[in-house]
């Protein structure tokens, strides 16, 4: 089991590969035009949306007291796969 520090650290390493994954969707729907660049966006908007959460889900980590961090990891998790699911769908559809 990794202690809080480490499991933070890689949190946030992965947040920091999703975010170029993110920017490669971003310059793709740049190049579509009208409604599925809105699509497109639409689809980037609900990663975004997921993305926000898991940070807010790292931050609470970061905060918690060393009897809460355990209990909170679960939700990072969930927060995480949920983002991963939606990063794949938009990878999908685009």
């Amino acid at each position: 089991m990794s202690t809080r520090k480490e499991y933070i650290e890689k949190a946030k390493s992965k947040l920091d590969d999703l975010d170029s994954e993110l920017d490669k969707l971003e310059d793709q729907a740049k190049e579509a035009k009208g409604d599925l660049e809105k699509q497109r966006r639409q689809e980037i908007d609900k990663v975004k949306e997921h993305r926000r959460d898991l940070k807010a889900k790292i931050d609470e980590l970061q905060s918690a007291s060393d009897a809460a961090w355990e209990d909170l990891k679960d939700g990072t998790e969930s927060a995480w796969n949920s983002l991963t699911d939606s990063l794949k769908s938009a990878k999908e559809r685009f």
